[in-house]
């Protein structure tokens, strides 16, 4: 798995691509790493899927928030931007995460993923 981010002030997300397969390991150290800077920037988080291959089973998805995040790391209002062949697995993972207390939402859309970032709570 590879990634990389850049930050854009002007909409104040930072934006991560992943690509390449996505394993648990790897995808909770950028996980942390990511929504660490986005509080110290009190930014928002989008995590864009669209070029890589999940290997994350639905049984480690189930435990994520509880094993890798603390309350405040859950906070970071974040979108997975996925494709619509990935959805059921990030549907389980949005909803998952709702009921975890992590403030995440999924979407095929990239406009649409930025819109709701931008929304004040």
């Amino acid at each position: 798995m590879e990634h990389a981010y850049k930050i854009d002030e002007s909409k104040q997300i930072i934006f991560v691509t992943i690509t390449g397969n996505v394993h648990e390991k790897e995808a909770s150290v950028v996980g942390i790493l990511m929504r660490m800077k986005a509080i110290e920037l009190n930014y928002g988080l989008l995590f864009d899927f669209r070029l890589s291959t999940n290997h994350i089973t639905v049984g480690q998805a189930y435990f994520w928030f509880d094993r890798y995040y603390d309350a405040e790391l859950k906070k970071v209002k974040t979108v997975h931007l996925i494709n619509q062949s990935d959805y059921h697995f990030f549907e389980f993972v949005q909803t998952t995460s709702k009921n975890r207390g992590a403030k995440l939402k999924v979407f095929t859309n990239e406009a649409e993923a930025i819109e709701w970032l931008g929304k004040k709570e």
